[in-house]
């Protein structure tokens, strides 16, 4: 890559640029072009998105099926609930993340989410939170839950 020396006029209407400029006209700006895009993917195995490396797919893949068994214990849990599964996109730009949220009115619901946290944590699972709410993980799950105790609208949503 050649450096070339472009007019300072020339340079982008930024505001911290344009200051750093009009402050330190001795200093050099290096401006990199952007990275090139990635070629987006046309795969429906959302384990290709997260990465060519034959290791991430197969951790997308082992945490994917990980939710999908929490999601049927889930069911057991709260069989009235609404389950929606989905691949959502992960934490770091490229990945994805398998995902089940239950929705629930019950009456119970701080109860239940009581019985949850006392069997996550007998199960191993690390737990926090109030009545109304509670946050459990055991890699490369977590589990979000909370409750309206007013209204028993029960939100209960899985990650891995």
């Amino acid at each position: 890559m050649a450096l070339h020396r472009i007019d300072p006029r020339g340079l982008p209407a930024d505001p911290f640029l344009t200051t750093v400029r009009r402050r330190h006209p001795d200093v050099d700006i290096v401006l990199l072009p952007p990275p090139p895009a990635a070629a987006p993917s046309l795969s429906s195995d959302p384990s290709a998105r997260a990465g060519d490396e034959p290791v991430a797919a197969a951790h997308v893949r082992s945490a994917g099926a990980a939710v999908d068994a929490a999601a049927e214990s889930l069911r057991g849990w709260i069989p009235e609930a609404d389950l929606d599964l989905a691949w959502r996109p992960g934490g770091v730009a490229g990945t994805v993340q398998r995902s089940v949220v239950a929705r629930a009115v019950r009456p119970d619901g701080a109860e239940l989410l009581d019985r949850l946290r006392t069997a996550l944590r007998g199960a191993g699972w690390e737990t926090h939170g109030r009545a109304t709410a509670l946050i459990a993980r055991a890699r490369p799950l977590t589990l979000v839950g909370s409750v309206v105790p007013s209204t028993g609208q029960l939100l209960v949503r899985i990650t891995g």
